[in-house]
């Protein structure tokens, strides 16, 4: 009695498919850009462990606005889905009450009842993929930062003849490899902030 029918079918269908998804991902990223990751910060610290203690020194920065994100994705993630069970609610007492609400001429009205709880449902989607979207865009600033950084120290240290520019290139190279599997990885940690909802 406490609980509208949509509710509990979104409980039962909906969150259960989210977790799903999320565990085939995870598995998948994880195997796959985990692997990839830590072989590719190996070999970035073997060309040279100081340029890639320049490059990661603003790591430490990703981790207050990554947390505070992962809060605002998942209280997001956590209204989305109750819209969502609002929508199976609304599209069940329509259906079976399709026949009271052709006799009472009612079309219109539960038409534009319908319609107010998707608009609804559609701009919170939009606010949790602009989250989700923000993370990859977080490490992209810092890294960029972190490149800028060791173009101009490996830069000194290549015109004073310390180290070679093969050395520089192969740095650079593996460096860019990095943070693809590193933007997979946090795409990752923003669905499972959804798949956290899911699960409460």
């Amino acid at each position: 009695h406490r609980n509208a029918p949509g509710l509990l079918i979104e409980r039962v269908r909906g969150d259960s498919q989210k977790i799903v998804e999320m565990l085939s991902l995870v598995l998948m990223t994880i195997g796959r850009d985990g692997v990839a990751l830590v072989s590719l910060v190996l070999v970035a610290v073997l060309i040279d462990w100081a340029w890639a203690l320049i490059a990661f020194i603003g790591a430490p920065l990703l981790i207050i606005p990554i947390l505070i994100l992962q809060k605002w994705i998942r209280r997001t993630a956590t209204k989305s889905r109750n819209a969502d069970a609002e929508n199976t609610t609304r599209l069940d007492e329509i259906f079976h009450g399709i026949n009271a609400i052709k006799l009472n001429n009612a079309e219109e009205f539960e038409s534009a009842r319908l319609v107010k709880v998707l608009e609804f449902t559609r701009k919170l989607k939009f606010r949790m993929e602009m989250g989700m979207a923000g993370m990859p865009a977080i490490i992209d600033l810092v890294a960029a930062f972190g490149f800028f950084a060791v173009m101009i120290f490996g830069g000194g240290e290549i015109i004073s003849g310390k180290k070679s520019v093969g050395e520089f290139m192969s740095f650079f190279t593996a460096m860019a490899l990095i943070f693809e599997p590193l933007r997979r990885l946090s795409n990752v940690a923003g669905c499972s902030q959804v798949a956290l909802a899911s699960m409460e």
